[in-house]
């Protein structure tokens, strides 16, 4: 409406000066250069001027309105007090425009001020680090873990710091990683991961930072928990009968703390002591075993990295598993996404990880049908890639499915309980993870990313 007004008043101006002129014209015509027509000459002027000064005003106020709109002062306010109806009505459209704006600007800042305070006042530690490594943004959490009251780029973090600066410097987006740092004279574990973020023409790296040694220390605590029991389990399981069938020999070569002559000794209790050495040469071999196996979880060789050929490992995998499969009646489909051609990894490592889920898989127990074994090879949202090794067998029951990656737990009658243990420790080495779903509609899925 108020553009609609000042169009008007244009068009009226103009007009007014157009007639003016013409009757300047046309007195000059009839009477010559005559008294009228010296006024009407002056009347024109005026009025050209007049139009002038008012459209520079105008003009002037509105760039002054861009100009604070432009450099976001909100302070500006346009003077309203106007004669002219339609000059008035352009400076109020204006000053609401600017009125608009002022709020959007509070409204704004009082976000931010709210994102401020929050991200000061959170337990997680926040840093983003411009394209020039200078820090935009450290929260208090942030300097806590840092141990520093004031860092303002990565060269003063490299000095402060250059544990975890090496691992900023290393992280590429979406990844995680941990790393050991000094704080106050303690040492700490802390997660680092860290993500793009475009701002007003800025390149920003946001990085988080949790101190998670706590968590790890009672994780290893519950571990070790674990094992201590099957570790007691497995060894009382071994000494109960050797220490039996001790009692029970002595026994026989022993009454009244005397040994017992040889003409005591008949056909039967002969044959009784050898039946128990024979007890005890078992056990002391199946105790024998089991520490064997324990000593096994500690000589896991550092994984030698190399490029892998997707294609070429999984015909690979498929021959080495044709014994269990066969064995089992089992069927393995295998599946490579487009796109998924190579991974980085130790082979050798890797390969006794997927030939042992590929084992479990064809044993685990099926009701009825056919027993199918999935291999699939895809690529994640993070660029790393995923393997997949699934069966249509049995759910694996929930009360036992967080325990059966510590090490010596086993449901197998002959099995020694460290497979899936040592899977975990070689996919660890390789930065990596795997885990497990099982339900009654999917079956079982084993995953590791690397």
């Amino acid at each position: 409406m108020a553009s609609k007004n000042y169009f008007t008043s244009i068009i009226f101006g103009a007009l007014l000066i157009a007639g003016t002129a013409f009757a300047l014209g046309f007195s000059v015509e009839k009477s010559g250069f005559s008294g009228l027509s010296l006024l009407l000459a002056v009347v024109v002027l005026i009025e050209i001027i007049l139009f002038i000064v008012r459209q520079n005003s105008i003009n002037r106020k509105i760039a002054t309105f861009f100009n604070a709109i432009q450099n976001e002062d909100t302070s500006i306010k346009l003077p309203e007090n106007i004669k002219a109806k339609s000059v008035q009505d352009i400076l109020k459209a204006m000053n609401k425009v600017v009125d608009i704006f002022q709020k959007i600007k509070m409204e704004s800042e009082i976000r931010q001020q709210f994102f401020s305070a929050m991200i000061e006042h959170s337990a997680t530690g926040f840093i983003s680090i411009d394209e020039h490594g200078d820090f935009e943004i450290i929260n208090e959490a942030a300097r806590k873990l840092l141990g520093v009251a004031y860092t303002s780029n990565m060269e003063r973090l490299q000095k402060e710091s250059p544990q975890l600066y090496k691992t900023l410097i290393n992280l590429k987006y979406g990844e995680v990683k941990s790393c050991r740092v000094e704080v106050d004279g303690l040492s700490t574990i802390i997660q680092v991961s860290s993500s793009g973020l475009g701002f007003k023409d800025k390149k920003l790296t946001l990085v988080s930072l949790q101190d998670i040694k706590k968590e790890i220390e009672a994780h290893e605590l519950e571990s070790w928990q674990k094992l201590i029991r099957i570790l007691n389990h497995e060894i009382m399981n071994s000494i109960a009968p050797i220490t039996s069938v001790s009692k029970s020999l002595i026994t026989i070569f022993k009454k009244n703390d005397k040994a017992v002559e040889i003409s005591e000794l008949d056909e039967k209790k002969i044959c009784d002591t050898i039946n128990g050495l024979e007890v005890i040469e078992s056990m002391s071999l199946g105790l024998s075993n089991f520490v064997e196996q324990y000593r096994k979880l500690s000589k896991i060789p550092e994984p030698i990295i190399k490029e892998i050929n997707c294609k070429q490992w999984c015909d690979k995998l498929v021959t080495i598993s044709n014994e269990y499969t066969e064995l089992n009646h089992a069927i393995l489909e295998t599946k490579i996404q487009e796109g998924c051609s190579s991974l980085s990894g130790d082979e050798n490592l890797l390969t006794q990880v997927l030939i042992n889920l590929i084992k479990n898989a064809a044993e685990a127990p099926i009701e009825g049908g056919q027993k199918i074994i999935g291999l699939e090879f895809m690529n994640s949202s993070t660029n790393r890639t995923i393997i997949k090794v699934s069966n249509n067998g049995e759910k694996i029951p929930e009360e036992i499915i967080d325990q059966i990656f510590v090490p010596f737990f086993t449901t197998k009658e002959n099995g020694a309980g460290i497979g899936l243990f040592l899977s975990r420790q070689i996919i660890n080495l390789h930065q990596g993870t795997i885990s497990v779903i099982s339900d009654k509609v999917n079956g079982t899925i084993f995953s590791v990313e690397i």
